[in-house]
């Protein structure tokens, strides 16, 4: 609740500013990765209709946020791995460059080559905006309330870790097979499509 919100006030900055460099799939990116796409899908296209009500009815605002809700839903197919944010992240980009030339051809009044270029950057800004953002949330939600994310998990499964360390000087046969015992069962994680990153950690 406390990420919706504050997906909601800046959502209402964008509406006075520009709506191509409003990262709106972060809300579906963070749901996703710490519940399930279903959870991401629901909230997602919740958070399009309030941000349509934020800006008086615009459609494209509207389509806009759920577009990017949606494609950020759909492209994270494996929360645990960082690539996938990075790909998700350039999926939106190409939902928002379609977009922005749907609406422009279908305006009444068709935007400047000025106004078509600075709006198609922002649009490509927008899913590395996504993308980082995604993962700087992960970090702190993870820091705050402890949660697997894959920030957290990624921390976690470091050999720099103070309980790893010692395990490694005091007993190194048990050590090696954790590790061992880790990558099988990250494996088999895997293979049933089960967040593997979290079964690696446990492990160790």
């Amino acid at each position: 609740m406390t990420v919706f919100c504050v997906m909601l006030v800046v959502a209402r900055l964008s509406v006075l500013g520009e709506y191509y460099l409003f990262p709106a799939g972060v809300l579906a990116l963070l749901y996703v990765s710490m519940s399930t796409p279903g959870v991401g899908l629901i909230g997602a296209l919740g958070f399009a209709f309030l941000c349509g009500l934020l800006a008086d009815g615009s459609m494209e605002f509207t389509m806009l946020v759920a577009a990017n809700g949606i494609m950020g839903t759909l492209a994270l197919r494996r929360p645990e791995r960082l690539n996938s944010y990075i790909v998700a992240g350039l999926l939106v980009s190409l939902v928002n460059l379609g977009l922005l030339a749907v609406f422009s051809l279908g305006a009444p009044t068709p935007p400047s080559y000025e106004e078509l270029l600075t709006r198609s950057v922002f649009s490509l800004l927008n899913g590395v905006i996504t993308a980082a953002l995604t993962l700087v949330g992960l970090y702190l939600l993870g820091q705050t309330f402890n949660l697997p994310t894959v920030m957290r998990l990624m921390e976690l499964s470091q050999s720099g870790q103070p309980l790893l360390q010692r395990l490694m000087r005091e007993a190194p046969g048990t050590y090696q097979h954790s590790l061992q015992v880790a990558n099988l069962s990250e494996q088999a994680a895997n293979a049933v499509g089960a967040n593997g990153a979290l079964v690696y950690v446990a492990a160790l």
